[in-house]
Order: C-alpha cells, then sequence, then structure tokens
C-alpha cells in the first residue's frame, strides 16, 4: 500500500482537475481556444482547452522516435516545433485519438495562468488538499532506476510518482469536493461529446467502460518499469488498484489491468458469471479438439497473395536492419498493398511493395498465412525475432506435415490449456458468417508469452477461425493482433486480420491506432522460383 509507484498516464487525472480548478477560480474557460493562454500554441486558434482534455484535438504525439532523445533534458517549445511540424489528424471535436500533447499544453497552460510550475502547483494545490503525503513527481523522485525518462518529457501528462493508500486518498478528495466542486466532479466522471453529439469512452482523465456488463472508470498509465491501472466499479463501490514493477501497455494488453480484471471477476464471482456461460469442463474440451483439429492440418507447399492495409493512426512500411527486414509502426492514415510469395516448408517470403516495386526477401511469420505461421507468432514473438536461419535447400511435399517437435512446442509452451483460465462466452460467428463459439482465455502465470486472449471455434470443423492475442514491449509497440481464418482453395488460411495499439517511448504511452488488413487473390501454384533478394537499406 506505501510502495511508490510511477503511474505514468494516470497523472492526467491531476491534471484535469488542476484545469477545473482554475476555471471555478475564473481564471480561464474549457471552451476558450488555447491561444488565449498560448498563442503560439501549434493549432492554437482550433482547438478549445476541453477538446485537450478529452483527446480530441487532432494534434500529433510529441514524443521523439528515437528513445535515447528521452534521456536528455528537452524544453516545451522544442517539443511544439516537433507537433506544429504535422496536421492536425482530424477536425477537432469530431473523434477521440490519445495523445500526451494534448496533457503537455495543459500543464503549460497551468503554469501560465497560476504563475506557478508545474512541480509547484500540483504539490500545492492538489497533493497537500488531497491529503497525499506519499506522492511526488519525476523531478524529485527517489526509485532507483537502471534507466529512466527526463522529467522534462513527461511533466503534466505521466509524471506523478505515487502509492496505492495515495491513490484511494485522490479519489476521496475528488469526490469529497475538497479539491474541485461537486458540478466539477460530476463532469470530471462522465463521457464527453463530440461535435456530432456522440458520447466518447473518456472523461477528463479516466476511459469510462464496462467489464461483465458493470460501468468501470478505469485509469492506466505506465513508464518506464511501471505499470498502473486504477479502476473504479460504481454498483459495487469497490475500487481496484494494481501497481507493477513490470513495463505495461496499451489498455486491453497491460498486466496491471489484466490482474485488475481478475480481482474484480474474484471479489463479486455472481455478477461475472451472467455475463459468461461458465462451463469451464466444456469450455477446456472444446479447446483441446480445436488444437486437436488445427495441429492435423495440412498447408500448400506455395501460397501467393496480396495483402492490402488500411490504417487509421497505425500504418505499416518496411525498413532493414542488418540484412533483415522489420515492420515499422508510426503514425497517420495510410494504404498499402504487397505481393506476396510464401513457401511453407522454410517460411521464406518475397514481397513486393506494390507502390514503389522494392523487393524484400524474410521468414518472419507474420507473412505466413497458413495456421502454422500463427503458431510461430505464438511461439517466437511476431514482430521482434530476427529471421531465422537462411532458407535451407530443402524438397518440399506437396502439403508438407507439420512435424511432432515443432506442434509439441507450440502446444506445450504457448497453447496448452494447462496455461490458461478458460471461459465459455457463448455463440458467435466466424468472419464468414459459420456458427462458432467464443472462449476467453486468460494466462495462469500472467506469463506475457500466453499470449491468447479470445478465440471463436467454427462449430462444423472444431477449427479456430479467430484468434486474437496479445504483442507487448515490441520495439515501442504494444497491442493486440486479431486473425480470421476460413477455408481457401481447401487449405485453412488466415483471410484478414487487425492490429490494434499504442506506440510507446521510453515506456510512456503515446499515439494509439488501427491497422486493418485483408488477404486477397489467394492461389496455391504448384511451384514457386522465389528471386534471391538481398535486403540492403
Amino acid at each position: 500500500m506505501h510502495a511508490q509507484y510511477e503511474v505514468g498516464s494516470i497523472t492526467k487525472e491531476f491534471t484535469a482537475a488542476a484545469i477545473l480548478q482554475l476555471s471555478e477560480a475564473g481564471k480561464l474557460s474549457l471552451d476558450a481556444p488555447v491561444a488565449t493562454y498560448l498563442p503560439d500554441a501549434p493549432h492554437a486558434r482550433e482547438v478549445t482547452i476541453r477538446q485537450l482534455l478529452a483527446h480530441t484535438s487532432g494534434l500529433a504525439e510529441y514524443m521523439p522516435a528515437n528513445d535515447a532523445d528521452l534521456a536528455k533534458p528537452t524544453t516545451f517549445e522544442s517539443e511544439m516545433r516537433a507537433v506544429a511540424a504535422r496536421p492536425l489528424a482530424f477536425a477537432p471535436g469530431t473523434t477521440f485519438a490519445h495523445s500526451n500533447t494534448n496533457y503537455l499544453i495543459l500543464g503549460r497552460i497551468v503554469e501560465v495562468v497560476s504563475g506557478q510550475s508545474w512541480d509547484t502547483y500540483a504539490k500545492t494545490h492538489l497533493f497537500v488538499p488531497a491529503g497525499l503525503t506519499e506522492t511526488t513527481t519525476l523531478l524529485h523522485e527517489r526509485l532507483p532506476q537502471a534507466r529512466r525518462i527526463d522529467e522534462t518529457w513527461a511533466t503534466a501528462t505521466g509524471d506523478i510518482v505515487t502509492t496505492a493508500s495515495d491513490l484511494v486518498k485522490w479519489a476521496a478528495a475528488l469526490a469529497s469536493g475538497r479539491i474541485i466542486s461537486a458540478n466539477d466532479y460530476h463532469a470530471f466522471t462522465q463521457p464527453q461529446q463530440l461535435s456530432d453529439g456522440s458520447f466518447i469512452e473518456y472523461g477528463l482523465g479516466q476511459y469510462f467502460d464496462t467489464l461483465d456488463d458493470q460501468p468501470r472508470t478505469l485509469a492506466q498509465g505506465d513508464t518506464l518499469g511501471f505499470d498502473a491501472t486504477d479502476e473504479y466499479f460504481a454498483n459495487q463501490q469497490l475500487r481496484i488498484i494494481v501497481l507493477l514493477g513490470a513495463e505495461g501497455g496499451p489498455r486491453g494488453v497491460s498486466q496491471s489491468e489484466q490482474l485488475a480484471d481478475r480481482l474484480f471477476e474474484d471479489a463479486v464471482p455472481g455478477v461475472a458469471a451472467k455475463t459468461a456461460v461458465r462451463d469451464d469442463a466444456h469450455a477446456h474440451a472444446l479447446y483441446v479438439a480445436a488444437i486437436d483439429a488445427m495441429s492435423g492440418l495440412t498447408q500448400p507447399a506455395f501460397v501467393t497473395y496480396h495483402m492490402i492495409g488500411t490504417s487509421d493512426g497505425l500504418p505499416m512500411s518496411f525498413s532493414i536492419q542488418g540484412g533483415n527486414l522489420w515492420l515499422n509502426i508510426g503514425s497517420g492514415s495510410t494504404h498499402t498493398s504487397w505481393t506476396i510469395e510464401h513457401r511453407t516448408f522454410d517460411y521464406r517470403s518475397n514481397l513486393v511493395d506494390d507502390a514503389n516495386k522494392k523487393e524484400y526477401t524474410t521468414a518472419r511469420s507474420f507473412f505466413d498465412p497458413t495456421w502454422y505461421g500463427t503458431e510461430r507468432a505464438l511461439r517466437l514473438g511476431m514482430l521482434n525475432t530476427q529471421d531465422p536461419a537462411p532458407p535451407k535447400n530443402a524438397t518440399p511435399s506437396p502439403a508438407p506435415p507439420i512435424g511432432p517437435t515443432l506442434r509439441t512446442i507450440a502446444v506445450t509452451s504457448v497453447m496448452s490449456p494447462s496455461l490458461f483460465n478458460i471461459e465459455d462466452r457463448g455463440p458467435t460467428a466466424c468472419a464468414n458468417g459459420d456458427p462458432a463459439r467464443a472462449l476467453h482465455l486468460w494466462s495462469r502465470a500472467l506469463n506475457r508469452m500466453h499470449q491468447i486472449s479470445d478465440v471463436a471455434i467454427d462449430l462444423r470443423s472444431h477449427r479456430f477461425c479467430m484468434m486474437r492475442y496479445s504483442i507487448a514491449d515490441t520495439f515501442g509497440f504494444h497491442g493486440v493482433v486479431q486473425q480470421n481464418f476460413s477455408d481457401v482453395g481447401g487449405y485453412w488460411m488466415q483471410t484478414d486480420g487487425f492490429l490494434d495499439g499504442t506506440l510507446r517511448f521510453m515506456g510512456i504511452s503515446g499515439h494509439h491506432g488501427i491497422w486493418r488488413y485483408a488477404l486477397t487473390d489467394m492461389q496455391f501454384p504448384p511451384a514457386l522460383d522465389l528471386p534471391a533478394v538481398v535486403n540492403k537499406p
């Protein structure tokens, strides 16, 4: 209860409260343009303070791509120059998109309007009135760190260091009227509205959603080496705080949030049981049957297809490092089209970027559309493992069977039913409309390589037709992958999917986006003469 942890984006609650305090004092207006207080801020005349609070501004993320830069002190002016160089992602007020830039600017507005530094204002007007005796900021942090981000990068967007005990005090102080008025507290705890009248799942520094059909308020944050979640369930008047000394990820992926969710379901099992058809024996049996059915699949010796990608804030591109092909994950919205030839006996894929006709070769599992490509991704990681040794001079059979060693490793290390708690979530449908059963899984040991979270099992073939799993701590990207499978030409192949996640820099969550892709024009030629492409930067 009294051990200090960095809590990352939970800081945004404190920043929002500071803005509301200044509004109550008549020192600023939530609906005033940013230019009223910071005339030189990027897009200052287009964006309001309320839009900053709700992450509906469209401002680009200010964090740099190079992690090494984050260890060096910076300035607000330098950070804003990086944002000013990029256009708004959307018209302010029309869409929700998390960007640390919003709360960085809010922190500077607090300083300008109050005449105090963010650190001083937070201590004087937030920590002391709330009775927080174990809370500080990165500027005064005394926690041991092997590496750290300089405080000038975090400030009002993610620099608070606190304890579970103080977070409980903070929540009580907010609700009591000691920090902000009752009217503002009501606004603080309500989803915000877009310009079209619809509501988003975000209020002022907090998310609002449901778990097991129960309303939930959620604040989640992570920094370098720390992962924090604060959940409140109004119907049960239950608050769950989990602070871990481990790097987390975006919503739906962080270990602290997963653990908090399990604690809630353990605390109120009757509530959870109403939303999940809990027949563990049946769920386990169905899962085992699906593994058996998938393990018996044959795969094509060769396959060609197009991968068409559509980015909603999470574009994909290629780069070469040390002769290996890497998938770059950035920010923005683009379309991609790649022509791919793949042979299954040595995992080799030849790729052509249709936009520039550049050619690449790789053995990464991401470009293997067979079920065995998914097994490899679960065992080795989809994005962050280097390519294996150069292609073998092997002679493929028409339908090479999966080797017993490979199958045993995959099932034992990452898919065994003994590794997971499994829940039957009831009827669903495969992407092609076939009837299916939904199962939800979570690792008994919270092992990061036990990545599977959800599957759908085709009731006709007992095969997985959908699998969802996590990508965690992969070169600044945390998120989930969903892959859909169906019969294509007599083979059970991946047909489409998506990556949904957040870019992170030195442990601080940044830009969120989704990349959706579809595999089209799939063919199974009797042979492929893959060119000997040499990957060069």
